[in-house]
């Protein structure tokens, strides 16, 4: 009933400030060449892929949860999420494996609605294999990346395979005339170790970023995983210039080998209570649901059977 409850529920606290949102609905084992926008913008996304041994980002039947909710107790978003996008480095394919090459798919799209001054950016994301620095998602811009989110590789020796991937961003906040190696160009900020998640689970990632104070918080899980704030080097604040919003692999970057899933773009800071929430498929949360009234009501006849019978023997 409560689940019922919860689907008839009106329009997500969020949904107004959503940029772009993708659920990645399509058929298992088919290319992402196209991926539809779900916040109402028509930001279709545009897969592709670069590199020896190379292939588009593909249509999967891993998902994180049959229902997705728009935070605690909010909207049912996505009541039939089937599918993610499952994005493969080539590397981690060869016949003597690379974990640190930039071969890989991506999906990008551009538009300056994804230039906003405070936002927060969420997902799902599951590992296969742990990539050296692999990019997650970010925004491009002359000289760098206005912002990317990518991984901090523990356990990393040179070529081999992390032994797990941790929460990271990088911001080049340099001027836009100024190129690599400029104040403010390359700054890192990793999360605490509570932002590991390369153990091939799925796992809601998040960050925000407040304008006002030039600071960045992670979360995983829900949980805060550590914050970092704009150096005082450079512009002090995010510095764009319209380039391309992308998932999977930046440019120039490494390539991301994992799944992702319902990937959204707020232009707003969220509360972690309000971030997407991963739910049962519904007609299995009703079956259980009536199995434990059932096995209660099972038992409370049992109990008055032995009582009626204690009484006749008394």
């Amino acid at each position: 009933m409560a689940f019922v409850l919860v689907f008839l529920l009106g329009l997500s606290q969020a949904e107004a400030a959503t940029l772009v949102y993708y659920q990645f609905t399509g058929t298992d084992g088919a290319n992402a060449a196209s991926v539809a926008d779900s916040s109402g913008n028509g930001l279709t996304g545009t897969g592709s892929a670069s590199g020896t041994g190379a292939v588009l980002p593909k249509y999967s039947n891993s998902t994180p949860g049959a229902v997705i909710l728009d935070g605690v107790g909010g909207a049912v978003i996505n009541a039939n999420n089937t599918t993610s996008v499952k994005f493969e480095n080539a590397g981690a394919d060869d016949a003597s494996p690379l974990f640190n090459t930039g071969r890989g798919g991506r999906i990008t799209v551009s538009s300056n609605l994804l230039e906003p001054s405070s936002f927060t950016m969420e997902m799902f994301v599951r590992v296969d294999s742990n990539i050296q620095f692999a990019s997650i998602v970010g925004k491009e811009r002359n000289g760098g990346s206005t912002w990317l989110l990518d991984t901090n590789s523990i356990g990393a020796t040179g070529a081999g395979e992390p032994t797990t991937s941790q929460l990271r961003l990088r911001v080049d906040h340099q001027e836009l005339a100024l190129g690599n190696g400029s104040p403010g160009f390359n700054q890192n900020i990793s999360s605490t170790s509570v932002g590991q998640f390369g153990d091939g689970e799925w796992h809601h990632i998040a960050f925000t970023y407040n304008d006002s104070t030039n600071t960045f918080n992670f979360y995983k899980d829900y949980l805060a995983a550590g914050s970092g704030t704009i150096t005082a080097q450079g512009v002090q604040d995010l510095v764009y210039n319209g380039g391309l919003f992308y998932l999977g692999n930046a440019g120039g970057g490494r390539a991301f080998d994992g799944w992702m899933d319902e990937v959204r773009f707020s232009d707003s800071i969220l509360t972690s209570d309000q971030f997407l929430r991963a739910a049962p498929e519904p007609s299995r949360a009703v079956l259980w649901l009536i199995g434990v009234a059932a096995c209660g009501l099972r038992r409370r006849r049992a109990g008055s059977v032995h009582r009626i019978a204690g009484i006749l023997n008394s």
